[in-house]
């Protein structure tokens, strides 16, 4: 089996086990709503101050695997209404950009919580 083949089964996997339902709206032109699977992931934590700096409060960056398959493109500024956890109350999140992982089966993007009425209003 190839390795590409293999990566997408798995991915496939993941969003089957782990994901949580989303609708994911995009920035005019391309605002029709889809909806999909999310995968919430762990970002590893910022490794980018000098040793010996002092330690400051710092929320967490959320990041979202959404499946390519999905959609064509997921740019900054689209708005994902998805639970954290199966179960959980939805909230409305924000596309911030892309991380600096590439994935052939996932747009990995960060993603900040929308304040006010669920569904972007």
């Amino acid at each position: 089996m190839h390795v590409d083949t293999l990566q997408a089964r798995a991915f496939a996997v993941l969003v089957a086990t782990m994901g949580v339902p989303a609708v994911i709206t995009r920035p005019v032109p391309d605002d029709q709503s889809v909806t999909t699977s999310v995968v919430w992931q762990d970002q590893p934590s910022d490794q980018s101050r000098p040793f010996g700096a002092e330690i400051a409060r710092r929320e967490p960056r959320r990041t979202l695997a959404v499946p390519r398959s999905a959609l064509s493109s997921l740019p900054k500024g689209s708005l994902i209404l998805a639970a954290e956890r199966t179960g959980d109350t939805t909230k409305t999140w924000v596309v911030d950009g892309l991380t600096d992982v590439i994935d052939p089966d996932a747009f990995r993007v960060f993603v900040t919580q929308k304040l006010g009425p669920v569904g972007g209003a």
